[in-house]
């Protein structure tokens, strides 16, 4: 685990600089406990370049984490206040490894990102008069990947073998799919004036939230047949087999929106009054499973997706 900080400020306290910086990786030996036998028939009925090997039995897992934050604050004059906050995060956990009964194959590469924006001004329009405006940005992705698959992981998609359950065995991709891609992003921006006049401190106030989610998630795609052991297995008799078709993409837009007003009465010096009104508005979301981001592959055909492409699909996935 390696730490840096860093922290600046003006000879004045009207400036003021913080950052950290934290890398984190660790490594762990995990065991693949597949039975060598069922491998070889798995290899020798299913998927002929299974990569498990006797060298690859036990492998090094070794996740990364990086950390990093960031806060300024300047005092622009003796009337406003500007100061900025972010903060950044990174997940990396690689492929190529087994845990139990599972094969290497179906384990995942995983990029996981969060960011986060905010920005506030205070600014004093009068003597007895604030207004406080702020804007914050969340953004967080995760992308997954199974190199071990097939040559170019996600990229050769449309080859990937189906999942095998066999008994407590697991071999491809868990769940027969998984969640290759998410992202999701929320803007949102505040304003509040604040009024002190005699008794009374009024405020006035608004706010706006936009978030966007995007998700492409295969469930199946790839096939997954469930058989109860090596026996029936061998006899290519499976208890069940589940696929899906089609686009596997979803997109969401939310919008909130809000204002409010609100009075504190001093009304003496024992007793104080709170009242106000708020008002929220929520428009419903709009959600497609049709126009899906460039460059996502319909597994069940192969299919690349252009910008604007809105296909038309069946149970045949035509």
């Amino acid at each position: 685990t390696e730490i840096y900080t860093l922290s600046l400020h003006d000879a004045l306290p009207i400036s003021f600089f913080y950052s950290v910086l934290e890398h984190m990786q660790s490594s762990q030996p995990y065991v693949r406990t597949v039975p060598q036998a069922t491998l070889d028939l798995v290899r020798q009925l299913a998927i002929p370049n299974l990569p498990d090997n006797p060298s690859n039995a036990v492998t090094q897992f070794q996740p990364t984490s990086t950390k990093f934050s960031l806060k300024v604050d300047e005092t622009l004059n003796p009337n406003n206040n500007f100061s900025l906050r972010y903060s950044g995060a990174k997940n990396f956990t690689p492929a190529g490894v087994a845990t139990g009964m599972n094969s290497i194959i179906g384990s995942t590469q995983t990029t996981a990102t969060f960011n986060m924006l905010g920005v506030a001004f205070n600014s004093f329009l009068s003597s007895n008069v604030l207004n406080t405006a702020r804007f914050q940005l969340n953004r967080i992705r995760s992308k997954s990947d199974w190199p071990s698959m097939a040559s170019g992981g996600l990229a050769n998609i449309s080859n990937f073998a189906p999942h095998f359950i066999i008994g407590s065995v697991s071999v491809g991709r868990s769940n027969g799919g998984g969640q290759p891609y998410t992202d999701e992003n929320k803007w949102e921006f505040q304003d509040t004036l604040t009024w002190s006049k005699g008794h009374h401190d009024i405020k006035f106030g608004g706010d706006m939230l936009i978030s966007q989610y995007w998700m492409d998630f295969q469930r199946g795609q790839d096939g997954e047949w469930t058989f109860g052991d090596v026996n029936s297995f061998t006899a290519g008799t499976p208890s069940s087999f589940t696929q899906v078709w089609g686009p596997s993409a979803a997109y969401v837009r939310a919008k909130y929106f809000s204002g409010f007003a609100q009075d504190q009465w001093k009304v003496t010096q024992g007793l104080t009054v709170n009242y106000g009104v708020r008002y929220d508005l929520s428009i419903m979301p709009t959600y497609t499973t049709w126009n899906v981001e460039p460059g996502t592959v319909n597994a069940s055909t192969g299919q690349t997706y252009s910008a604007g492409s809105n296909p038309a699909w069946g149970p045949t996935g035509g």
